[in-house]
Parts: C-alpha cells; structure tokens; sequence
C-alpha cells in the first residue's frame, strides 16, 4: 500500500533489523514522509485488526492525509484504540452499522452527523472505564447522583460535553440523575469527576437544595 510501511506485520514472523521491535505483542507503524490517506488508514486498519469497517467516499474527499513523524510502537490489542483516535483527529467517529452480530462499524464525520446520538451504545455506569480507550466511540449512559442535587453540577458537565452532534445531558430530578451522550473517554472521565464529588456534606453544613420552579 502506498505510503504504508509496517515495520512488523501482524500475526507474521520479522527478521531482526536496528531500530525495529521483534517482540510479538508490539508492532512498529511508520507512514512515510507523505503520509496516507484516511482510505489508506481505514483498509490497513481493517485487514490489521480483521475487524469490517465502512466508509463513504465523499466523507473523505478533499481531507489532508494523516501524518505521523517517525515511527510509533503499539501493542497489537491496542491497534483497534490506535487508529480509532487517528480517525477522531481527523473529524470522525464510529458508529455501528447493520445487525449486531455483524460488528460493522462506519466511519461517520463528526460535525455534520445527525445519527451519532441516536446510535450510539448503551454502557452501563461501572463499565464506561473498559472505553476509556475508545476515543472514536459514542456511547451513552445513566449517572445517578447520592448527595449532590443533579442542577448543582450541570454546569461542569455543560462545559465537558460541547459538541451538539455527538454529545448531550439530560438531568432527571425524580431520581437525581442524569442520562449522558458523548464520546467515550469523555464520559468516562466525567463519571470519576462526579464520583469524587459526589460525598456527603461535611457534619455542621445544610445540604444544598434546589428552588423548584
């Protein structure tokens, strides 16, 4: 593939050369002084990881190429993370396609979707941490608050979730919780801020109440 060089190709045996990794759970990615196109990346990333990607065509026309300076190590369970947060530093994201069985992701750009939300799957609160990694990944989920009223933090979490395609934040008083749409890693680093402020008022101090409208 032009512009592509794998130093270690995955699943394959390499002969040792200076500078290049012969240990079997990294491989050594370089994409040449040019650079390779996001169809390039999306094709090698398939064939890399035997997972089935898709793509429109004119999603990618007129976009850069992606450019890496020297060459990167990753650990092969890590390929699928790697390219993933490749993807989103282009403007896309993933987005399952098809039957579930399937486990066809689509390539989708980010500013101009109007399905990233409405596809995006259901992770369970204690989960989220497992896609932590997952940098292209939509995901949704429930935060149920113990102490903290849901209004008292709504705007740390209006600041943290910006991007009205992918991202969203409903606040559910009847049971102080609140149902949460964005970006993985996003939402995951979200859920261990609340964790943390989510605690007991200190002894001597009212909670703090919300004035109903």
């Amino acid at each position: 593939m032009s512009g592509l060089s794998l130093l270690i190709l995955v699943g394959a045996l390499a002969q040792p050369t200076p500078g290049i990794s012969t240990d079997p759970e990294y491989v050594d990615i370089n994409f040449g002084q040019d650079g390779i196109t996001l169809e390039e990346m999306i094709k090698w990333w398939s064939e890399a990881t035997n997972r089935p990607l898709s793509f429109k065509e004119n999603d990618f026309r007129g976009k850069g190429r992606v450019m890496i300076t020297g060459t990167v190590r990753v650990e092969k369970s890590q390929l699928d993370n790697f390219f993933q947060a490749l993807l989103h530093s282009q403007g896309f994201a993933l987005i399952p396609v098809g039957p579930r069985h399937a486990d066809l992701r689509r390539a989708e750009p980010i500013d101009s979707s109007r399905v990233l939300k409405t596809t995006a799957e259901f992770v369970e609160r204690e989960k989220l941490a497992e896609y932590a990694d997952q940098t292209g990944r939509v995901v949704m989920t429930t935060i149920q608050l113990k102490h903290l009223p849901v209004s008292s933090v709504r705007g740390a979490v209006t600041q943290l979730l910006t991007n009205r395609a992918a991202e969203f934040a409903q606040e559910v008083p009847a049971n102080n919780s609140l149902v949460l749409v964005g970006f993985a890693p996003t939402l995951n680093a979200l859920n261990r801020l609340l964790t943390v402020m989510d605690i007991p008022a200190p002894k001597g101090l009212l909670p703090v109440e919300t004035k109903k409208k």
